[in-house]
């Protein structure tokens, strides 16, 4: 289920598909959820790298999935 990208990606920081994956999901749902007006706290699934997460999001944002406002 993962682009090549994806999978280089996750390889590079040393993270599993599906942790990378349910990461991914809430960053999109939140982004969704934000364009649509609804305010958003963001919460991920404990026991997962702030590291981490701050790298999926700038992937996301660098591949064209999200816009982040700076």
């Amino acid at each position: 289920m993962l682009s090549e990208t994806e999978k280089k990606l996750c390889k590079s920081i040393g993270m599993k598909a599906n942790s990378y994956m349910t990461i991914k999901t809430c960053i999109l749902k939140d982004y969704l959820k934000r364009q649509h007006g609804t305010p958003v706290k963001l919460r991920y699934p404990p026991g997962h790298d702030k590291t981490h997460r701050r790298t999926i999001l700038t992937f996301l944002e660098h591949s064209g999935w999200i816009q982040m406002e700076h």
